[in-house]
């Protein structure tokens, strides 16, 4: 028995579409989804911590480090949030795009 005769398979179209495995493919793109939204959230998060952080600290270069927190501080975490997600909206807007395109071509 060769390498060849090990890998076929006895089963019809019919049978792999009523395999209960086909359906937790299906849910593939759900899954894309959240994490898309997780990944998004996550990233905003994280620049609006940076914007805070550059916003609250003080005396930094002239090594007399500390962090103030003020109005400017949750303006800078707004802004970092903002930055954040229109990162990600670039992004996807752009793969989008690519994507159109292929399909044109």
């Amino acid at each position: 028995m060769g390498f060849g005769a090990s890998l076929r398979s006895d089963r019809t179209l019919e049978d792999v579409v009523e395999s209960p495995y086909v359906g937790a493919m299906a849910e593939g793109p759900q899954h894309e989804k959240t994490l898309i939204k997780v990944v998004v959230f996550g990233t905003a998060i994280s620049f609006g911590a940076l914007g805070v952080v550059i916003a609250s600290m003080k005396g930094f270069f002239h090594g007399d480090a500390s962090f103030h927190f003020s109005f400017a501080s949750i303006v800078g975490f707004i802004l970092g949030f903002i930055v954040g997600w229109l990162f990600w909206k670039l992004v996807f807007w752009k793969r989008g795009k690519n994507q159109t395109a292929r399909l044109e071509d």
